[in-house]
């Protein structure tokens, strides 16, 4: 039996160097463009639910006995880690943001003081933008094509 190759548009991202993680997608497909600006969007409204949490507990945080404010504010934390897994794997499909993030909770700190996952974005965008771009010169090039035919 023959192999059939197929150019899918999909890329490889190895995470930090790592062979064995590997993040595959096309950015020019227009399903994985919606479903990535649906979870920005999502993400930035559940934030914002996730920052009242957090303001609510910093308030009762001096009334309330250590430990139970310790395990109170890790329970936010977990929280929002479980959030960001799940959409990332909403968008990139199940198990993702377990192989991209590891040990690492996306909600924690990294040593320049800017959220992992926040991180993982800000990586991400430079590769994904200039794709997105280029399908839109193609398809203006194929808009301006298909009027050049049609005034013949």
């Amino acid at each position: 039996m023959k192999d059939l190759q197929l150019n899918t548009g999909m890329i490889e991202l190895a995470i930090q160097g790592d062979k064995n993680r590997v993040l595959r997608f096309n950015p020019e497909d227009v399903e994985f463009q919606n479903a990535l600006l649906a979870m920005l969007d999502h993400a930035s409204k559940k934030m914002k639910e996730f920052e009242q949490s957090a303001k609510a507990h910093d308030l009762k945080f001096r009334e309330m006995d250590p430990i139970e404010a310790m395990k109170e504010k890790i329970k936010i934390q977990r929280d929002i880690d479980v959030f960001i897994k799940s959409e990332i794997d909403e968008v990139f499909g199940k198990g993702t943001a377990s192989m991209i993030f590891k040990e690492a909770c996306p909600s924690a700190k990294s040593s320049s003081g800017q959220y992992i996952f926040m991180n993982f974005f800000e990586a991400l965008l430079p590769i994904i933008q200039p794709e997105i771009q280029k399908r839109n010169q193609g398809i203006q090039k194929i808009i301006a094509d298909h009027k050049r035919k049609a005034k013949k």
